[in-house]
């Protein structure tokens, strides 16, 4: 009971950091600038206050660097969005372990930012570390997994490895079938994804 209360308190605060970050961020009589400013501006901004008020804070820090490069991909620019997620994800390790769900989260957007590089080796590559994270952890046998598997055959078979990407595929069905229900989102596109 304890134990379940801590953790309430401990999201309870996460929330209300996340909150007034991004109210601060978005409110511009406390910083004096337009209300025009151009989303580089604000996510450049941003990530200038997560590195000041978050320093003494690194798991806070981690999440919501991993925010503005996830912010930056989706708004276009990719190049911009690698080297915040990379720090995101090296915070996130030392912060929360390689096998828990938030570091895995922004492995997961690393990878789909070197997807959208065209780097799709590396994209392979993270995938291919995260499912392995996913197996070793408390995370195991999980929606998440399935999705990472689904996406990895995929590459597989843009990279021409197509008995590999069969063998993933069957991985990621198999998975979903036995975890999903028969409605599910992910496991509609594990069965797309290996026919």
């Amino acid at each position: 009971q304890f134990l379940r209360l801590r953790d309430r308190i401990a999201l309870a605060r996460r929330a209300g950091a996340l909150k007034s970050f991004l109210e601060g961020l978005f409110d511009t009589s406390s910083h004096g600038t337009e209300a025009n400013e151009t989303a580089q501006e604000l996510l450049a901004r941003g990530r200038e206050r997560a590195d000041r008020d978050f320093a003494m804070q690194p798991a806070l820090r981690a999440e919501i660097i991993a925010l503005v490069g996830d912010l930056e991909r989706r708004s276009g620019h990719p190049e911009r969005a690698w080297l915040p997620l990379e720090e995101a994800a090296t915070l996130a390790k030392m912060e929360f372990g390689a096998t828990d769900r938030r570091t895995l989260h922004v492995e997961y957007l690393l990878a789909r930012e070197a997807d959208e590089l065209g780097r799709v080796r590396d994209a392979t590559s993270r995938l291919q570390t995260a499912i392995a994270a996913f197996e070793a952890g408390p995370n195991h046998d999980s929606p998440e997994e399935v999705v990472a598997l689904a996406w990895l055959a995929g590459l597989d078979e843009r990279i021409g490895e197509s008995a590999w990407a069969i063998e993933v595929g069957n991985q990621a069905l198999a998975l979903a079938r036995r975890i999903l229900p028969d409605d599910s989102e992910a496991l509609t596109e594990a069965v797309m994804n290996l026919g």
